[in-house]
């Protein structure tokens, strides 16, 4: 005759292994469903550790965490300039600095160094310039187009190997390929401190700006994608 210490125990086996199958049950089958290294099933916002995020949850995120990603950011069309008695930023501060057609303009590293802003598509006397720059590898590089008045149409496409891409279109190409259908326009990476004292009249990009440029199209006229 079975003791009811025994059967008492053999009761709670029971219900331990019930337990875990249905824990097991509800759990993600990851080897099904790819799993976090499964980059084709990845939703468009994703970080490297699998889990989702929204679109301002990766505007905060530093790029070296997104791993190889594709993005589609349109470049800053916005700009926040600032004449150099009103920056107040400190004059160790990283800059890109560009003089065309002469007036001079630097635009600060900080403010190219988020998700959203590694693209800045400005236009300085009636000339495109498109600073871009990378910050995983501390790279930049200032784009124009001579026979053109407009800015140009460039966005940030994500990066590969830790290389950003710039997007055209819907072309992906990297930021130092060197068959890009634009021309390549001298720069100087400084601190604000020195371009200051040697351009004492430089503007300053600050980042993206809510007002709007003139002509420029409101959401409502925006074609729909």
């Amino acid at each position: 005759m079975i003791s009811s210490g025994l059967l008492r125990t053999i009761a709670i086996a029971v219900i331990l292994v019930g337990g875990l199958a249905l824990v097991v049950f509800l759990l993600p089958d990851r080897s099904r469903r790819g799993g976090v290294n499964d980059t084709a099933n990845r939703p468009a916002f994703m970080r490297v550790d699998g889990t989702g995020s929204s679109a301002e949850e990766l505007g905060q995120a530093m790029p070296h965490r997104l791993g190889n990603t594709p993005l589609t950011i349109p470049g800053v069309r916005r700009l926040l300039f600032v004449s150099a008695g009103e920056a107040g930023i400190g004059d160790e501060s990283a800059v890109v600095g560009v003089s065309i057609n002469g007036e001079d303009r630097a635009y600060l590293v900080a403010a190219l160094s988020t998700v959203d802003g590694h693209v800045v598509n400005d236009i300085v006397q009636q000339c495109p310039v498109t600073v871009t720059y990378c910050d995983q590898r501390d790279c930049a590089r200032v784009l124009t187009a001579h026979d053109s008045q407009e800015a140009l149409a460039v966005g940030l496409g994500g990066w590969m190997d830790q290389r950003m891409l710039l997007l055209l279109g819907t072309k992906r190409i990297a930021q130092d390929a060197t068959d890009l259908p634009f021309e390549d326009l001298p720069f100087e990476k400084t601190t604000w401190g020195r371009w200051k004292a040697a351009h004492p009249e430089s503007k300053l990009y600050l980042g993206r700006s809510e007002v709007r440029r003139p002509g420029e199209p409101t959401p409502d006229d925006r074609p729909e994608e």
